[in-house]
């Protein structure tokens, strides 16, 4: 009867998603934005700097989490993915936002360079900063895994539903995108991928998904591996997701700026999303960039300048901002 109670009423679900992120909360790895950490909250928690007004706060019909896999292969540590993952607590949907690494945008004290340097330049403030005067997006907060850490949640799930093309899982299977050579098996079609292969797959670009190619492919193949996990996460009721979360924690790394009071309230509102249909868009848009080459050090990097940035800030504004239809 309890159980009933706490799984299927509101009150039980606050008071069960409060309960469990008290307790899931402790096992992230807290890092605030670089100098910004001065400011304490309750239990410990640091003051989050972002770009939202008080009045936002107040009203979060939009909630703003940064997606971000952290690439350190040879000493780097680019952001090799960043998706804005925007929760309307209106609507009780969710949005993805991909935003392309290889942009090439104005960085606050820096020179003009690709959107996925900014981390290592400055940290995770700079990349709010980064990202707020160049779209316009306002952040509530980061979660971060490098590509190991990705493989093992891929893992600790069971794997994920992935389908290839009948090009994709030829060029898989013989270059090392699939870093071990014994999971080079992958086929044509609708298949269950490990950690080890869908981190592949995220990776490729040099084959066309069917409808996009090259990064723009790759960034593409990265939401529909996110929806695939959302789909796994969501089939669970609230105690076999808090005890999935729980062991994913306990053993992967996974750092944010959340403080413990947001992580909860996020939790509760999570529970009651929409997730059939998540909407998606990719910056830069269709016909509003120009592939360019610049000058790095003595040889030359390819970058994506967006032509028109107003147009871009109106898009992103309009997709992300809640719906005008009634509750």
């Amino acid at each position: 009867m309890i159980v009933s109670v706490l799984i299927f009423t509101p009150l039980g679900k606050v008071i069960l998603s409060n309960f469990v992120g008290e307790y899931l909360y402790t096992k992230f790895s807290y890092d605030g934005p670089g100098d910004n950490l001065g400011n304490y909250q309750g239990d410990g928690e640091k003051e989050v700097i972002n770009h939202q007004t008080d009045a936002k706060k107040k009203n979060k019909d939009i909630i703003n989490i940064l997606l971000i896999g952290l690439e350190e292969m040879n000493h780097a540590r680019n952001t090799d993915t960043m998706i804005v993952a925007s929760i309307n607590t209106k609507d009780n949907t969710l949005k993805l936002l991909s935003i392309m690494r290889d942009l090439y945008i104005d960085i606050k004290g820096h020179d003009k360079d690709r959107l996925n340097s900014v981390y290592a330049k400055g940290g995770i403030q700079l990349l709010y900063d980064t990202i707020y005067s160049n779209f316009g997006i306002s952040l509530d907060g980061y979660l971060l895994v490098n590509f190991e850490e990705f493989e093992q949640i891929v893992d600790l799930l069971g794997g994920v539903n992935v389908t290839l093309t009948k090009k994709e899982a030829e060029y898989l299977n013989v270059h090392n995108y699939i870093s071990k050579p014994v999971n080079r098996n992958v086929v044509e079609g609708e298949q269950l991928m490990n950690g080890n292969q869908v981190l592949g797959y995220c990776r490729v670009r040099r084959v066309s998904t069917g409808t996009e190619s090259n990064d723009f492919g790759r960034t593409q193949r990265q939401r529909k591996v996110l929806q695939s996990i959302i789909n796994k996460l969501k089939s669970k009721n609230m105690i076999s997701l808090a005890l999935k979360l729980d062991e994913i924690l306990s053993t992967v790394y996974i750092t944010t700026d959340i403080v413990k009071s947001d992580f909860k309230e996020y939790l509760t509102i999570g529970m009651d999303l929409n997730l059939d249909n998540i909407e998606t868009l990719r910056i830069p848009l269709d016909g509003n960039y120009r592939d360019l080459k610049v000058p790095s050090g003595k040889n030359y990097k390819s970058v994506l300048e967006i032509k028109d940035l107003e147009e871009t800030k109106e898009i992103i504004n309009s997709f992300l901002k809640p719906s005008d239809k009634k509750q």
